[in-house]
Parts: C-alpha cells; structure tokens; sequence
C-alpha cells in the first residue's frame, strides 16, 4: 500500500519499473520454524518434488525504489521507517551468510543453497539467481548447415508464403530438407503477392503446403515426423499494432507460439527457431547493441515479440524444448513486404511516385538481407540442443541513416525521388545497430551482403514488376 502511494506521487516515476520487496530472502522452512513458534504448535510438513514453473530463489534489488525521489512522505510513516533503516544497518553488519537471530541461534545458508535471510542488496544482489549452463559451438572450419545436421531434415516452415518464410524454405529445399509450409493469408498485404512467393516452392518435390491458422489448428498433425520448426509466422508491423489492433497481434505472435510449443512437448524436434525482432530493443541508450541490453519496446508489436521470447525460453528451462530465438534486424531484400521502407522507396523511384518521409531521415537502422537471415537460421537449427533458450541478434553491419539510403538508391537509379514530409510514427525507434559478437561466437554467423548488392538485388526484383 506504501509503496502505491509513493508511486502516484512520484512524477519522476513515470513510464519506469520497480522492484516492489522488503531486500530479504528466507527460505520456506524457516517460515515454518517462524510459525511453530508463534503458534507454540508443531507442524508436520510432507516434502513434495519442485512443481513445473516454481522459481528456486528470489531476492528484489530495491536501491532504484528507494532512492527514487518523492514528493512527500505519507504522514505517520517516518519513525516505522528509521526503525527499518536501523534493522538494515544491523543486518548489513552481518556475514554474508548469517541470518538474524531466531530461537537464540543463527540460520545459515546449507549447502544446497537454501536461502537463510540476506539483507544487503547492495552488498550481494542475486547471487543465487539460476542461470543455465550452455555450451557455445565454436565457428572453426564449420561447414554450412546442409551438410551438418540439417540435411534429410524435416522441416515444419510456418509464415512461409511471406517475405522471409519463402526464401527461408528455399534454402531448407536446396540443403537437402523436406519443408511442410503452413501459412494462413492474413490480410495484412494482398494474398496475390504471398501467392507469388510460392510460386517457386510449390514446384520442388520437396515442398508440401498447407493453409492453416495455427491459432485453431491440429498442431500434433501438422508436427508429425518433424524433425525442425522455423516458427516464421505472426502479425508483422509495428505502426499497425496500436489501438484496435492490437487483439491480432497478441494472438498471432503469442498465443500462436504458446500453442506451438507446447505441441512441440509431445513431438519431440531436433530445433525450434523462432524469429524475433530487434523491436524488443526500443530506444535503447547502448549502441551497437546486445542481447544483454534490456529490452524497452516502444511498440505493441515489440511487446508481443519480447513475450514470444520469454515462452521460447520458458519452454527451454522447463522442458528441453531445444528452442532459439533470432532478433532480425531490419531485414531486406526481394519480395520484401509492400509497408517496409525499402519497398516504398523503390517502387517510388522506380514509377515516379511519391514517397511518405517519416520524420528527418536521420534516423538510424542496422540493415540485413534476407539471405544472411536465412543463414542464420540454418546455423541455429543446427545446434539448437546446445544453444536451447538463447537469444541472437542478426545484423547485416550496415547500419546507416534513412537519408543516405535515399542518395544511394538515387545514385542507383539515376533518378530523383520525390518526398512528402510526414511526423514521426509512435512507435517507431530512433536508432538500431545490432552487436552480433555472440552468434558469431556460438554459430559462426556474421552477416555477408553489403547494403549496396543488397539493395541492386531488391531493385532486380522489382524492375520485373513496376513499370518504368
């Protein structure tokens, strides 16, 4: 209830998150030695094993909270708090691992890590806080992925009449996999143009397709005999999230993966890739960014990312779902969908049409072409079992402002792009740039396609459909 109040009166706290605890941990047995002898009684506990989903330890790092400044102080309230701060500064005199005095006598921290009562936050955080022992794969002479683990493959390709779910399948077909696309034809962009993705696929013996909505969907039936999940699919657009939306995107990117994971428990696979994007990042301060970074998304559609991923490594932890998650960054390339920039900006250019500037065009983005995600995800399939529950951006190194994009294309085309000011859109982040130093380090990724043989290849692709 203090602490409520505290937060309503705190203008400086707007928008911010905060550790709501007491900066104690005790252990449940103590609780219980506590209460027998509050009650004078004794209490017969029957140990059962750990349930699905129960977290070891906990320990709130409450110094953001309390040095928060506030406006004024609940009447009533000071001299419970300097009797508090005294208890701290008793504690704080105490071993690491000594807990006050109970019964008589102190209760220390057993061996097999049970919490006794640490009281310093400052002084020792989460020192007890699990994390996962995995196990990198070193780059070396690796070979690419269709000749190491990923060939005779089976693979489940969700979202693949889309942009990157088409070339995605390709490339799995060319390593040698069988690829059952799934895809369902929202209406996000015309049905016409994800038709014509296909249209290659669906003439490779390799390739079986089937149109379904994994929201309502027989999952087990779709997953049986597959070996690998490209889970592609979900509600794309970070502009279109808000508002009345936003239903669609918490069901096509969260509930979908949920169902799909847990579908995966009864049909054991050798990886589950998961594509996510550097929206999870918002504005953060940390350039070039990684995955260390905490995520701040300023879109609907960044949050429903952000949550896809915590399911991925939820599932990971608690059963060995062999699940990675790759932060896209900015992706482009041929069939690349009709809202991105770089589809307006040559279909612009191309048919002497207007292009709608959002903002200055000083803002900032870590470009990646689409055959560098395909390669990626061809590494993480590969050793996902060793990498299960991580997190991977996926850059293209080509981080420029929206502005020389424009020069560059100009220069490409020999024409002059007419431009319409427009504001900057909600939800739209500043500056990306992609620190890709761990998946180079654990799959032996870095990005290949420089920006300017990217963008001839996207132009390519479009000069056979935009007349001049």
């Amino acid at each position: 209830v203090q602490v409520n109040v505290l937060a309503c009166e705190a203008p400086s706290a707007s928008g911010r998150t905060f550790n709501v605890g007491t900066g104690h941990a005790v252990s449940l047995n103590q609780v219980l030695q506590m209460l027998q002898k509050a009650s004078g009684k004794t209490l017969e506990a029957k140990y059962e094993p750990s349930r699905e989903g129960d977290i070891r330890d906990s320990l709130a790092d409450i110094r953001l909270a309390v040095n928060q400044p506030r406006c004024r102080r609940e009447p009533g309230l000071a001299e419970e708090q300097d009797a508090q701060d005294q208890i701290k500064a008793e504690h704080q005199e105490r071993r690491p691992n000594q807990a006050p005095n109970f019964d008589g006598q102190s209760v220390s921290i057993s061996d097999s890590g049970e919490i006794g009562w640490w009281t310093s936050p400052a002084r020792h955080g989460l020192c007890l806080a699990r994390s996962m022992r995995l196990t990198t794969v070193t780059s070396g002479s690796r070979q690419l992925p269709g000749a190491d683990g990923l060939a005779q493959g089976r693979c489940l390709v969700t979202g693949v009449a889309g942009f990157i779910g088409s070339h995605l399948a390709e490339g799995l077909i060319e390593a040698g996999c069988e690829v059952l696309g799934v895809d369902s034809f929202v209406d996000y962009y015309p049905r016409p143009l994800k038709e014509r993705n296909l249209r290659q696929l669906r003439q490779q013996p390799g390739f079986r397709f089937i149109e379904a909505d994994l929201a309502t969907a027989d999952l087990g039936g779709l997953l049986d005999g597959t070996t690998h999940v490209f889970h592609q699919a979900g509600q794309a657009g970070v502009r279109a999230s808000w508002d009345e939306d936003f239903p669609r995107y918490v069901v096509n990117n969260i509930i979908v993966t949920q169902r799909l994971l847990q579908a995966v428990r009864g049909t054991p696979v050798e990886a589950f890739v998961f594509a996510s994007s550097s929206s999870v990042y918002g504005n953060t301060p940390q350039l070039p960014t990684s995955e260390g970074a905490l995520p701040m998304p300023v879109s609907p559609y960044g949050t429903t990312k952000l949550a896809a991923e915590h399911l991925c490594r939820l599932y990971a932890e608690s059963f060995g779902i062999p699940a990675v998650s790759l932060r896209y960054f900015t992706v482009y390339g041929p069939r690349q969908r009709p809202d991105m920039a770089f589809h307006k900006l040559c279909t612009a250019l191309l048919d002497d049409s207007e292009f709608e500037l959002y903002g200055d065009g000083d803002q900032t983005r870590d470009f990646t072409f689409v055959a560098d995600i395909v390669r990626a995800n061809l590494l993480a399939a590969s050793s996902a079992a060793q990498n299960a529950g991580r997190v991977f951006n996926i850059g293209g190194g080509n981080r420029v402002t929206l502005n020389a994009v424009i020069q560059k294309l100009e220069a490409m085309t020999g024409r002059r792009l007419r431009l319409k000011a427009a504001p900057r859109q909600a939800g739209d982040a500043r500056h990306t740039f992609a620190d890709c130093s761990a998946v180079e380090s654990a799959l032996g990724f870095s990005p290949e396609w420089k920006l300017e043989a990217g963008l001839d290849a996207q132009l390519a692709s479009l000069r056979e459909r935009v007349p001049a």
